[in-house]
């Protein structure tokens, strides 16, 4: 078993961990002994990985926990050492004698730091000890020696939990390796660390050659052979670690780093690289001139598909050092990038951001459309508020008028309002066309694949497949000329939908599988969510049960990490299709009751309909009702508010009781794939709120439903 497996649970005991810190200080001289400790391959050495944190050798990690163990034993001195460690420390330091410095004094000169054969007049090293510290005898050293090793444990297992001191543990690192770094390296080093990502190292020796650095060329070679700079790319490029970088570009005099940062910029100017040339002129104390480089970019960075490097830039903008124009229109190229790429909250402070400086009517109107399309998964009547907002302030001539409209024909689609959706996608494609006569320009015929991408949707949900299919091949046809994947991603989507509804489900699931090929391409988490519920879907219809469980787990994951709870809940309610028909009538029933829960707290009335309708047509899920336990499926409204308040393992829980009579902490394990402590948190969260009773003491206890719980 691994160091890092042991450390991802609570699977090893306080003595197996108090013995893997013995033996480690035991071996603190050893590299190589160090680095085949259980500790060494655990999250505590982390921090100290100040080198390569990815891929660290075995003297990284041996390193690595030197620096920890001598980070816990410092700790045991009750202030900070006159003398630290690598300092020579005189006989005559009182705090030899002090009995509050015992158990600093034994580890640190014991292991860290041992005695010189020169200090030990022919005695031993405990002989050594025990004339310093005046300890009354060897046993009371041995024993003050375990006990330090046990709180030294302690306090280990708790920085393995609480990472409190990972800043400390990272500076003691970068300087364990920087105080043996000679000064010619360190200067070079100082230059390398102007650059963030890797460089050229052409580019190091020109900025260094016009500093006037001494012996450039052994420095440079002293810091590649010591890892100090990661070389690579047939030795043309060079990286900073980025720890070190962090550190050392900190520590530097901002006039001295100004000059680095222009010439950067220069540089990556020349090769049309926008983000870096923003990122330099920004630590260059030039924030206007980096807002330009990336509003004037941020089309052509889309089109690249550089939506996250753009997303980044945008983010590191600060709204004091730009003009409120300038930090507005950031803004909503921010929020626009995070919600394609998925990071919704980032998304909703962007456009809060930039409604905030905004007083003009019509430019309110563009981010209240923003807003509404954010909050459509989630609460769509105020999203419906948001998009009425914008459609009264909005100025007649706005482009934006197109996309409002189609964005509230799609939420109207969704929510099966057919005529007011067709009715938004109608008057939008007559103002489209109308626009394409003057001048169809590449934004003009995007919008255009849009709203016949909202066209094909709306008739796919009505049945009427031919109109569908010939909406979204006009859809495809645009985006393809276009080249913008995003689009094509979302055109391949609703092609694979409507041959599924068709019966093509071979077709449906080639489609599909293009559009999530697309959709990783880009980083779009989302689409690659419901790419994967789609070939599920599809799966599930050719009767590949298995394959489509796989597919809707993939799907569920990553929903569950973007906190969309239409998408989780949708997933759920496949899963729970799928177990059903393979006869898996457990599992089948907990996605069924997590699903129903999450529609009911996210307040999706649709999404609820669809789990009532699966329920009451498939046999193992008849007697399925919203709160575990209750007597009919008559209750579901007035028991909406209990079941909401209930979390997905609460449900299993109460399940479980209702099932087989009793739930206990590792019934739950099993069925919620939850740890031990979760479990036990949330049965007696439970209990707390009188929806189970626990019955019996220690191992023996298990918990049931109360009385009027009980069938």
């Amino acid at each position: 078993m691994s160091g890092l497996s042991l450390f991802s649970e609570t699977n090893f005991t306080q003595t197996e961990f108090t013995q893997w810190v013995n033996a480690a200080l035991k071996n603190h001289d050893s590299l190589l002994e160090l680095s085949c400790s259980p500790l060494a391959a655990s999250p505590l050495i982390a921090p100290a990985l100040v080198l390569d944190e990815v891929n660290p050798t075995a003297d990284d990690r041996g390193r690595a926990l030197r620096i920890v163990l001598r980070w816990a034993v410092n700790r045991l001195a009750p202030s900070a050492p006159h003398y630290p460690v690598g300092t020579p420390r005189p006989f005559d330091d009182p705090t030899w004698q002090n009995p509050l410095w015992w158990r600093y004094n034994i580890l640190r000169h014991r292991y860290i730091e041992p005695f010189h054969p020169d200090e030990l007049d022919e005695c031993g090293s405990i002989d050594k000890l025990l004339e310093l510290t005046g300890i009354p005898g060897a046993d009371r050293l041995y024993d003050e020696r375990n006990r330090a090793i046990r709180e030294i444990s302690l306090l280990l297992q708790e920085q393995t939990h609480s990472r409190q001191a990972d800043s400390e543990l990272r500076r003691m690192a970068i300087g364990s390796y920087l105080q043996q770094t000679p000064y010619p390296a360190r200067d070079l080093m100082n230059v390398a660390t102007t650059f963030r990502w890797a460089f050229p190292r052409s580019l190091l020796i020109e900025m260094a050659t016009d500093e006037l650095l001494a012996g450039l060329h052994e420095a440079l070679d002293y810091l590649v052979a010591h890892r100090l700079l990661r070389v690579g790319d047939a030795d043309t490029n060079l990286l900073c670690p980025p720890a070190l970088q962090l550190y050392l570009h900190s520590r530097q005099p901002q006039a001295r780093l100004t000059g680095r940062h222009v010439r950067a910029a220069k540089f990556y100017g020349s090769q049309c690289q926008p983000t870096r040339v923003a990122w330099h002129l920004q630590m260059a104390g030039q924030p206007v001139q980096a807002a330009d480089v990336l509003l004037a970019a941020a089309d052509a960075l889309i089109a690249d598909g550089q939506l996250d490097e753009l997303r980044e830039a945008l983010d590191g903008l600060v709204e004091t050092q730009i003009l409120p124009d300038r930090w507005r229109a950031a803004q909503l190229v921010l929020g626009d990038l995070a919600q394609r790429t998925g990071h919704r909250e980032q998304a909703l402070s962007a456009f809060r951001r930039a409604l905030k400086i905004t007083a003009e009517p019509p430019q309110q109107a563009r981010i209240f459309r923003r807003l509404g399309k954010l909050y459509e998964d989630d609460n769509q009547i105020r999203a419906l508020g948001y998009y009425q907002h914008a459609a009264e302030q909005m100025a007649p001539n706005d482009p934006e008028w197109l996309d409002l409209l189609k964005d509230r024909a799609w939420l109207r689609i969704i929510r099966c309002e057919w005529a007011e959706a067709e009715g938004d996608l109608v008057r939008a494609l007559d103002i489209a066309e109308k626009l394409a006569m003057e001048n169809a320009s590449p934004s003009l015929q995007c919008q255009r694949a849009d709203i016949f991408s909202a066209l094909a949707s709306l008739h796919r949900q009505q049945a009427h497949y031919e109109q569908a299919i010939a909406y979204a091949q006009q859809t495809l046809s645009l985006r393809e000329e276009l080249g913008d994947l995003q689009r094509v991603a979302d055109a391949c989507a609703n092609l694979g939908l409507i041959y599924d509804l068709m019966g093509e489900h071979d077709q449906a699931i080639l489609a599909q599988e293009e559009a999530l090929n697309t959709f990783r391409k880009i980083s779009d988490r989302e689409g690659i969510a419901n790419a994967y519920l789609n070939i599920g879907a599809a799966l599930y219809c050719r009767g590949r049960f298995l394959e489509a469980i796989d597919s809707y787990r993939e799907s569920l994951a990553i929903f569950q990490a973007m906190r969309l709870p239409r998408g989780e809940a949708q997933a759920h309610q496949n899963l729970a299709e799928a177990f059903a028909a393979l006869e898996q009538a457990d599992k089948a029933r907990w996605h069924w009751q997590v699903g129903y829960a999450l529609s009911l707290e996210g307040g999706l009335d649709d999404q609820k309909e669809e789990f009532r309708s699966l329920r009451d047509r498939t046999p193992v899920l008849k007697d399925l009702s919203v709160v575990p336990g209750s007597a009919s499926n008559s209750d579901d409204d007035n028991a909406s508010e209990t079941a909401s308040s209930v979390s997905p393992t609460g449900q299993a829980a109460l399940e479980l009781a209702r099932q087989a009579g009793c739930v206990t902490a590792k019934a739950l394990m099993e069925r919620g794939d939850v740890s031990k402590p979760t479990a036990t948190r949330c049965l007696a969260d439970l209990v707390k709120r009188g929806l189970l009773v626990r019955v019996g003491k220690g191992r023996a206890s298990c918990y049931v439903l109360p009385p009027t719980h009980s069938h």
